[in-house]
This record gives C-alpha cells, sequence and structure tokens, in this order.
C-alpha cells in the first residue's frame, strides 16, 4: 500500500494527489458552508431594517459563483503539490482574473442600486437618462478592468493606454457631431428644457415633442409632417415652449360695421365675454372697442385658455371664434372687408 502511496506521477506522488484532493473537496463545502451561513445571517439581520441596500449586500454575497469558491479552494489545495513553475504563475493570474470579475459583478449591484435610488419618483426621462449613465459607468469600469489583468499579465499599459489615446482622438473628431448630439441627450433627460408630448417652436421649426432620441428628437407638426432636430440645436439655441405653460393668451380684434347700432355694440362686448366664458376653464380678461378704423370699429379682446395642450388651445380658439361668427350673423352684425372709394374726374 505505502508503495502505492508513494509512487510519483508528474513530480508528485499519490499520496499527495490524494491530500491535494481531500483539501480541495473539504475547503469547498467550508467555504460554501460559510457562505450560506452568512446569507442565512444577513437576511435575518436585516430584516429590523427597511433598506434595498440590505437585498443589493445579500444579491452580492449570493452572486459568488460556485465556479470562484472552486477555484479558490484548488488555488489552496494546489500549494501540497509541486508544478512547474509557470503553472504557479497562471494560477496567480488566473486568481487575479477571478477576483477582479466577482469585484464588477459586485460593482454591477452598487451601480444598479444607487441607479435605482436616485432615479426612484423621478419622471421617465430622468429614469432613463441614470440608466444611460449607469451603463456608461459599468462599460468605464469593465476598460479599467482589462486594463488591469492585461498589466498583470506583462502587457505594457503605458504604450497601449498611448496607442488607444491617439485612436481615440481620431474616433472623437470623427465622430465629433455624433457626441455633441449624445451629450445633449443627457442634457435634456436631466434639465428637461422639453418632455414628450411639449408643444415647441425653435427657429421655422415647430410642432409636438413625439420622441426624444439619442441623437435626435422627433416633432410632429400641426400639419401631420415629423420635424427631425438635432439634439445640439436644442441645447444651443433659444426655443418657445408652449408646453410648460399653465395657460395660453388669446387676442383677437374684431371689425363691426359702423351702421351697427349702439345698443348692439354694448351688447357685443358682454356677449363675447359669456361665449368665451362657456368653454371650460377659460379666463376671461377683456374686451373693449378699441379703435375707430377707417372702415370699422374694432373690438379688442383677450382671454386666457388654461391648459398647455397646442391642440386643446387651438380646438377651444376655433369654437369662441365660430360662436362669435354665429351670434354676429343671428343678430345681423356686419363685419366690413376694408373698401376705398375711388373718384374719377
Amino acid at each position: 500500500m505505502n508503495t502505492i502511496l508513494n509512487t510519483v506521477v508528474l513530480n508528485n506522488s499519490i499520496q499527495n494527489y490524494l491530500i491535494f484532493l481531500i483539501l480541495l473537496l473539504t475547503l469547498f463545502f467550508i467555504i460554501k458552508f460559510f457562505k450560506e451561513r452568512l446569507i442565512t445571517k444577513l437576511i435575518s439581520f436585516f430584516k429590523k431594517t427597511d433598506n434595498k441596500l440590505d437585498d443589493t449586500l445579500i444579491n452580492i454575497v449570493k452572486n459568488i459563483s460556485d465556479l470562484f469558491f472552486w477555484f479558490i479552494a484548488f488555488f489552496i489545495s494546489s500549494k501540497t503539490l509541486s508544478f512547474p513553475g509557470f503553472f504557479n504563475i497562471l494560477l496567480d493570474k488566473t486568481l487575479i482574473i477571478f477576483i477582479t470579475y466577482e469585484l464588477l459583478k459586485a460593482s454591477r449591484e452598487i451601480i444598479d442600486y444607487t441607479q435605482n435610488k436616485l432615479s426612484s419618483g423621478k419622471d421617465t426621462s430622468v429614469q432613463t437618462a441614470y440608466k444611460a449613465i449607469s451603463k456608461f459607468i459599468k462599460w468605464g469600469l469593465w476598460i479599467v478592468a482589462i486594463l488591469f489583468i492585461l498589466s498583470n499579465f506583462g502587457v505594457n499599459i503605458t504604450a497601449f493606454a498611448a496607442t488607444l489615446g491617439i485612436g481615440g482622438i481620431a474616433i472623437a473628431f470623427a465622430f465629433k457631431e455624433i457626441l455633441k448630439d449624445l451629450f445633449s441627450y443627457f442634457v435634456i433627460l436631466l434639465d428637461k428644457p422639453i418632455e414628450v408630448g411639449d408643444y415647441i417652436v425653435l427657429g421655422n421649426k415647430k410642432g409636438k415633442v413625439k420622441n426624444i432620441g439619442i441623437k435626435t428628437t422627433r416633432l410632429e407638426a400641426i400639419d401631420g409632417e415629423e420635424v427631425i432636430l438635432s439634439n445640439q440645436s436644442i441645447t444651443d439655441s433659444d426655443l418657445e415652449n408652449f408646453g410648460k405653460t399653465e395657460k395660453r393668451r388669446v387676442s383677437i380684434e374684431i371689425g363691426v360695421a359702423y351702421d351697427t347700432p349702439l345698443v348692439k355694440l354694448k351688447k357685443i362686448k358682454v356677449k363675447i365675454q359669456k361665449i368665451i366664458e362657456s368653454f371650460g376653464d377659460n379666463e376671461f380678461d377683456r374686451c373693449h372697442l378699441k379703435t375707430l378704423g377707417e372702415s370699422s370699429m374694432n373690438f379688442d379682446t383677450v382671454y386666457y385658455i388654461k391648459t398647455r395642450d397646442y391642440y386643446l388651445y387651438m380646438d377651444t380658439t376655433e369654437k369662441v371664434n365660430f360662436e362669435i361668427l354665429k351670434y354676429f350673423e343671428k343678430n345681423k352684425i356686419e363685419i366690413p372687408f376694408p373698401t376705398r372709394t375711388v373718384y374719377n374726374k
């Protein structure tokens, strides 16, 4: 029996291999046992608190893979065996990869927790912005982790980073406008100069915001066509956003014929006020016989429509105008055309 145990295979005796195997299994199950016990203790302890961070810490422990535990047990157990120098170096490098990967997984849980905490209760646009930012942070951590691993494998990171830097500058110039629009996208989502549903005017472009994309914002114009604006143009230019207004001002000027009796003229003001106030939450401001023009007597009327919706604003304005015209037609009040009489000698 001793002869078999002392038999040497690949510079190690059978006895050493048995010790290695027993130690490997023992260490794995001990580590696995302590993991389960730790999770149980954490769950029991965190029951007393109402905090999402507790769930995050438990998830971090739960997500540590069994493969990582197997490797830790193998790494420690391997010290009982004699391996070539390159194999020991490979084990050290592999351990670094495993630890780095597990740290990345833990970082992802913490980033997700932070993102959810910061965006909780916020509107959809802000939540989208935080999601995008968290993705960029995760990508950044992956890049740092890969560079760290490469440096441990003997890669000259300084030269590598310089190469990436030159390439990065070239890419930045090539995608300069796209990067500007991407930055503007985050500004729009976080600062919220516009939101989906707002009616905006930017130069000669106007319409209702239908979608805010990474590079462009799409509007639906009154006539139904789609208007596409770059995000950069929105953040770099002055725009009018009617979606932020609590109420919209309407000013109309109506001219009536000079042969309209004074009694009817006085009733026009009262009737216009009643018509305006008969629609929803319209707020009447004033109505006056303002000017005596060349061909008509002109009433100046101002009122407010309490809505942010541009289409509702236009619908209400139209209904008010129709009712005024109906009243004028019913009471035979003429709206004259401008006229000019030319005498020829």
